[in-house]
């Protein structure tokens, strides 16, 4: 087990974490957000992300 994974052992690893969570909230946001709107917006953001 590779212990510099744990944020609290890395400092940088904390900040890039901290980082990819506060996007990946925002794009979970999106996501909900998009789907609200209109089913074909919907369809067409599943898409995007079947894509990464």
């Amino acid at each position: 087990m590779n212990f510099d994974y744990f944020p609290w052992t890395n400092p940088t690893r904390r900040k890039l974490n901290m980082a990819l969570f506060l996007y990946f909230t925002k794009f979970v946001f999106c996501t909900i957000r998009v789907q609200k709107l209109t089913i074909v917006m919907n369809g067409c953001f599943n898409y995007e992300v079947m894509k990464l």
